[in-house]
Parts: C-alpha cells; structure tokens; sequence
C-alpha cells in the first residue's frame, strides 16, 4: 500500500496551521502570476493560453482538516501536487528558485509532524451496515 503523507496537528494547532497552509499558498499562487481576489480566492487560469478565467471555479482552500484515531488533525500534503518552483528574494537583494511546497512548508509555525497516517485513519464507516 501506498503511503499516505499529512501534515498533523495537536488540535490546538489545526486551525492556525492550516490558516497558514492558505495564507502561503495564496503567497505562492500570486508569485506565480495567478489573481488572489478580496475574498482570498485563487483565479484560475486556462491551460493552454495561462489566460485568466475569472468565471472559472474559484480555488477557496487547500483541504478541509481530518481527525485521526489517536486525536490529532491531519491536513493533506500538498508535496506531490506543488512540484514547480517560484523564486523567491533572499536578505542579500538576490534570488533563488525553491519548490513551492519547501515555500508553504517554511511558513508554518506552528507544531505539525509530517508523517505517513496510512495506519491512523479511521476505518471507512460500511454502507451496507446495519443500524
């Protein structure tokens, strides 16, 4: 089986967590030429012409967190799905190209765990259970 990666959170820290998760992957989004409306909204773009689709689904969250068996709150990497890099400026004036996801990963501060939670998800609940 394939590993599960997430990035866990005491629950005193999810929220804070995940609000930093989103505030820099807006960061992120906006380096990397997308809109962020009022709202905090990601525009999206057209694939093959990077034109902006304002009337396009809009890209609110990154996830919604989930429990785990022990109590912690899990949220879902995003390793994986944010390969591309954005530059970004160093102290000194010049610049350097960084993965995005090391990006996020470098604005979190609160306590998480980025840990493989195949094995701490709760068991799916049956549809053809009895009540």
């Amino acid at each position: 089986m394939m590993a599960i990666m997430a990035y866990v959170f005491a629950m005193e820290h999810v929220e804070q967590g995940l609000a930093q998760i989103e505030d820099a992957m807006r960061l992120a989004a906006a380096a990397n030429g997308y809109i962020v409306d009022e709202n905090g909204h990601v525009i999206g773009k057209q694939a093959d012409s990077a034109e902006d689709r304002p009337d396009a689904q809009h890209t609110e969250k990154w996830c919604d967190p989930g429990e785990l068996i022990d109590g912690r709150w899990y949220v879902a990497s995003y390793r994986d799905y944010l390969s591309a890099e954005m530059t970004v400026a160093r102290h000194d004036g010049s610049s350097k190209a960084i993965p995005i996801w090391k990006f996020i990963d470098d604005q979190i501060t609160v306590p998480c765990d980025y840990i493989d939670i195949t094995d701490l998800l709760p068991e799916p609940e049956d549809p053809y259970a009895e009540d």
